[in-house]
């Protein structure tokens, strides 16, 4: 009988190595797991800030380019005009400064337009940016709450592993 009880207490010995050894890797895994998660979620949202930022910042210069083309090309055909003024006048009687001038003018308020277009985007796209930020760091707090509650439950769990292990040695003593 004591031969059995003996052997007995060496399989509970293995048996609380064993569940020592798993909760520990269990533990380690989780925590590995939530950081490894964490890391993700914070690289991810700083790559997709960088891409934003870098696409509102080219847009400016793509944007005064375009405006400077488009007077560019109203001072060439104005320049045009006004050269070849004295024929038209005399073959039609048109008088193609004014037209130029009113040209001119329907250019201008048009790009107005447009610029007052462009800079409520680029608004719009700075608010979705911000919107973007509190919402990844708002992702890490929760994710590293989370990572926090999995790490106490591991630990909680191990400790009761440990006593329910406790318990059966000394039950099996």
């Amino acid at each position: 009988m004591a031969s059995t009880a003996n052997t007995t207490k060496k399989n509970l010995g293995k048996v609380r190595k064993n569940v020592l050894e798993n909760v520990d890797t269990m533990n380690d895994n989780l925590i590995t797991t939530a950081d490894q998660f964490i890391d993700g979620a914070l690289a991810t949202g700083a790559k997709w800030q960088k891409l934003i930022g870098k696409a509102i910042k080219n847009s400016k210069p793509l944007l005064t380019k375009q405006i400077n083309i488009v007077f560019d090309g109203v001072e060439t055909f104005q320049t045009q005009l006004v050269d070849g003024n004295k024929r038209i006048k005399k073959l039609t009687g048109f008088d193609s400064i004014e037209a130029a001038n009113k040209v001119e003018d329907v250019v201008k308020e048009n790009t107005d337009k447009i610029f007052s277009l462009v800079q409520t985007t680029a608004q719009k796209a700075e608010k979705t940016i911000k919107k973007a930020e509190s919402t990844v760091k708002s992702t890490a707090d929760s994710a590293q709450k989370t990572a926090k509650k999995v790490e106490s439950k591991a630990k909680t769990t191990a400790k009761k592993a440990k006593k329910t292990v406790r318990k059966s040695v000394k039950k099996a003593s």
